[in-house]
């Protein structure tokens, strides 16, 4: 649950050429349910994955591998901290927090029945969606018994504020952890100062101000806004019964009522960065450090494959256009690295050089060898050579990473938030057909000064 990593883990999964269909568009399986003669409606098959919807609004996505031993169920809601109000922030960390692994009065020891059925059980909030993963032996009364879970988690807020206290308590925990870490803490400040206007420059884990006056009520209407069928999507993946699985769904959600709360559409980044930004911080404990971040689109944007490749040419071991290999060769710094975000409505290409302890005064040096790098990009191009190579190692990974039905689904859940699970493999796509002059042309139209936010990280003894 360390959501600022997840948050801007490099580069998640761009994905799939795949494997069977279990369930054939021609001939979509119904729903039926115990709860009522409703049957499901079958929307599409696409690469291996059929969907369904209930009428209450739940999305449901099957991905059948018979060639694996477990079963993997993500029940993903499209809420995160960008759906925080401003008195509110951190409100949506707290309750993954609450609903991981807390029973009800239905099911009062979970943490205990999970560990008798020998589940790995996670839960993550993002700054788009929130998800909650388990990963059981394939057998179906474990298949049954975790969505009658999930199902009740969704229908029934069973939670006291005895229980969110304890929640809270984790929650400072994890505060308190994030802010010793010097990388988190340096992507945190570098977001907050990209994006200015828009939430994601807010940490996932929010304001402990905020945290400490937050009431039970306010979360149950937190939960009452976003935990509802029309909001989520269920994805199972992994050896089980097609039909049985159906059926089981059905059962278990078809009875909870569709919510008549709106919720409002955050969008996109309406706040084009203007020109250059600059933020100096010092800390007495922290190693020095220098971030360039450049504004990007979201995922669902046709050019966003460019942010992937740009990010992956630029921080490769020994390309000709490398920024690492400059970096790490001149020995202006002593690590160098880059972040490529999956956020759903604005990204950002962020790059790091990094100093020793000690070397704070090097500084000035580093950022000016960033700059050059920078200054650099329209006079030494991208080369054919160098992009079929970060293609093929695109297309490697999405292979291998199809055969990981526990990361398959978790990947598959940025793109569940952003509206359109199929981007997945649109963004996969687009990556195998950016043309070398296309690149460049994004390229030199993101990575510019007027695009930069810089932030500059002192190593600071004096500071108190």
């Amino acid at each position: 649950m360390d959501s600022t990593v997840k948050m801007i883990n490099a580069i998640a999964a761009l994905l799939v050429l795949f494997a069977t269909a279990a369930v054939s568009a021609k001939q979509p399986l119904s729903l039926q349910t115990n709860h009522s003669q409703e049957t499901g409606t079958f929307i599409r098959e696409f690469e291996g994955i059929s969907e369904y919807k209930l009428s209450n609004g739940l999305q449901i996505l099957l991905i059948p591998d018979s060639s694996v031993k477990n079963t993997v169920v993500n029940l993903v809601y499209r809420v995160g901290s960008k759906n925080e109000a401003p008195e509110e922030k951190g409100i949506a960390h707290l309750f993954e927090h609450f609903a991981v692994m807390r029973g009800s009065a239905q099911y009062p020891d979970l943490q205990q029945e999970m560990k008798e059925r020998k589940f790995k059980r996670v839960g993550i909030t993002s700054a788009d969606y929130t998800y909650y993963r388990s990963n059981f032996e394939a057998k179906d009364n474990y298949l049954d018994w975790i969505l009658s879970v999930e199902a009740d988690r969704m229908q029934n807020f069973s939670y006291s504020k005895e229980s969110l206290q304890v929640a809270l308590a984790e929650v400072f925990d994890e505060i308190k952890g994030n802010e010793s870490s010097t990388r988190g803490f340096q992507y945190r400040q570098t977001l907050a100062s990209v994006f200015q206007q828009h939430p994601y420059g807010i940490d996932v884990l929010g304001s402990r101000l905020d945290l400490e006056n937050i009431q039970l009520n306010e979360v149950k209407k937190f939960w009452e806004k976003y935990y509802h069928p029309s909001n989520a999507t269920l994805i199972i993946a992994g050896n089980f019964d097609v039909e049985r699985a159906l059926n089981s769904a059905a059962s278990a959600f078809a009875v909870i009522q569709k919510s008549q709360l709106s919720i409002p559409n955050i969008g996109i980044d309406r706040y084009p960065q203007l020109g250059e930004r600059e933020f100096v911080i010092r800390r007495p404990k922290d190693r020095s450090a220098v971030f360039l971040a450049y504004h990007t689109v979201g995922i669902d944007h046709p050019d966003y494959a460019a942010t992937a490749l740009v990010g992956e040419l630029l921080n490769s071991d020994d390309g000709a256009t490398s920024w690492k290999k400059n970096f790490l060769n001149s020995k202006k710094s002593s690590n160098f690295d880059s972040a490529i975000l999956q956020f759903s409505d604005a990204n950002a290409l962020i790059f790091y050089a990094e100093l020793d302890f000690g070397d704070a005064e090097k500084i000035p040096q580093t950022k000016a060898f960033f700059l050059l790098q920078e200054s650099n990009l329209g006079k030494k191009k991208f080369s054919q050579i160098e992009l079929d190579e970060i293609k093929k190692q695109y297309k490697e990974k999405s292979i291998n990473e199809r055969k990981d039905i526990k990361k398959f689904s978790e990947n598959l859940s940025r793109y569940v938030a952003a509206g359109n699970w199929q981007l997945y493999f649109s963004v996969r796509d687009r990556i195998q057909k950016m043309t070398l002059g296309r690149l460049q042309e994004i390229s030199n139209a993101w990575l510019v000064p007027n695009n930069r936010t810089t932030g500059i990280f002192i190593e600071d003894k004096n500071v108190k």
